[in-house]
């Protein structure tokens, strides 16, 4: 997808394996590192100066877990690309928007203290669970100089995100439909389909 579009696509992949922070690399990299010897090159970099999309392989939940787990896909957006006060804005409204949801649902907790709904009390964990765990994720990336944008997890979040690269950190009129993304879709899969023909 992102050779069609003209970019390099680096990935991070927000896996337990080494606890520390993630590291970033290209496709071929990360290959490499997953199928040892592997002598099929999937994304030949494009020399310096062509643009650059990085994504985050994460669970649904944001924790970490080992690799084969990661279930969904955001766009990370490189400081550098950014101008300084763009770079604040958006990371401080991310992570600001993920503590209110932390906030709210302790509010809530505590409002259901003395409640007998055991199912609904559970409901409330899992969330609160899901969001400090997203903040820590987004804090994790702040610290590497990236910022991760919240896609859609309907099953097309690879698609998104391509799509948000495409908009931009700001800009994400793209989002706002299906359309995109079944464009998108028709795309990939006639690319897909030029590649094995290729391959014969």
């Amino acid at each position: 997808m992102c050779k069609m579009k003209g970019a390099n696509a680096h990935v991070v992949f927000y896996d337990d394996e080494k606890q520390g922070l993630p590291v970033k690399a290209t496709i071929n990299q990360k290959l490499e590192e997953l199928v040892p010897g592997s002598e099929r090159v999937l994304a030949p970099e494009k020399p310096d100066g062509d643009k650059t999309w990085c994504f985050a392989f994460t669970r649904a939940d944001y924790e970490r877990a080992e690799w084969l787990r990661l279930n969904h896909v955001v766009p990370l957006f490189e400081k550098g690309t950014m101008a300084s006060g763009i770079w604040t804005m958006v990371t401080a409204a991310e992570v600001s928007k993920v503590s209110k949801r932390i906030s709210t649902t302790m509010k809530l907790m505590q409002s259901m203290e003395n409640s007998d709904s055991d199912e609904a009390e559970n409901d409330l964990k899992i969330s609160l669970r899901k969001y400090e765990c997203h903040k820590t994720f987004l804090e994790t990336l702040h610290k590497m100089d990236l910022h991760a944008s919240s896609v859609k997890g309907d099953g097309n979040c690879m698609l998104w995100s391509v799509l948000a690269h495409d908009a931009g950190p700001v800009v994400r009129e793209q989002m706002a439909n299906m359309d995109s993304v079944d464009v998108l879709r028709k795309e990939t899969s006639c690319l897909a389909a030029l590649n094995r023909f290729e391959s014969f």
